[in-house]
């Protein structure tokens, strides 16, 4: 798992001119990150989720990374942020700090595009929030200029069809990789199966997960796969007569 970027900590306006500040804003990269996620089959999460994260990779490329996160302090009536990042490359650390992996750029949205944030690698980025944590009011129009030519760039470049077959490709893995539990247990089961209420007091979640793994075990080695093989079949040969 790739490790977490920080988010921003932007507070919300305290003074009611500040809410009329011109922001730099970027609907086509909003719009863009919002076919990746939806492609992927994430859009519920993406838009509800307290913490959402997804990382996409193409053959060809270093891995683009959405990120979108409940804001405890809505601007105004923002209730989320959003961030997509390229990475460039990544940082495999040392002694002194953990490393990581590095992003050009890292552009951090609100939910409706306003642009918060544009972190580059060798140029001067974007900060929407003063060194208090609060919406600037000294926005310049060549700073706002600036962020929005940025951020189209950025969504010209994950408008592609290369990346929507990776959020695709995403989306086709999970569902391949999603799990269906085949049966678990419990005290109540041990219970009902003859063993008394003192002996199953005495077993610990720690017992219980052992017990559960050596009965996982002993079923892969003794059988699993056939009935799967059976029941498998069985259920696509009733579907082919309905």
């Amino acid at each position: 798992m790739p490790p977490e970027r920080p988010r921003i900590n932007f507070l919300p306006p305290t003074d009611v001119r500040h809410r009329n500040v011109e922001m730099p804003s970027s609907a086509p990269l909003l719009e863009a990150v919002k076919a990746l996620v939806t492609a992927a089959g994430r859009r519920e999460a993406f838009e509800t989720n307290e913490f959402f994260s997804l990382s996409l990779e193409r053959p060809d490329s270093l891995p683009l990374h959405i990120d979108s996160w409940k804001k405890t302090h809505p601007v105004g009536d923002e209730k989320r942020h959003v961030s997509v990042a390229q990475v460039v490359y990544r940082d495999y650390g040392s002694e002194e700090h953990p490393g990581g992996f590095v992003c050009d750029p890292d552009i951090t949205l609100t939910e409706t595009g306003n642009i918060l944030q544009v972190k580059h690698l060798y140029e001067d980025g974007f900060l929407a929030m003063n060194e208090k944590g609060r919406l600037r009011t000294d926005i310049t129009a060549q700073e706002a200029q600036r962020a929005e030519s940025v951020a189209s760039s950025f969504a010209r470049h994950i408008s592609p069809p290369e990346w929507l077959e990776a959020a695709a490709a995403y989306k086709a893995e999970q569902i391949t990789n999603k799990p269906f539990p085949v049966i678990s247990i419990s005290r109540a089961i041990l219970k009902e199966q003859g063993f008394s209420e003192e002996q199953v007091s005495t077993l610990t979640d720690s017992d219980m997960e052992q017990i559960a793994s050596r009965l996982e075990d002993t079923y892969r080695e003794n059988g699993f796969f056939d009935d799967l093989e059976a029941h498998t079949t069985f259920v696509l040969e009733e579907k082919e007569t309905t």
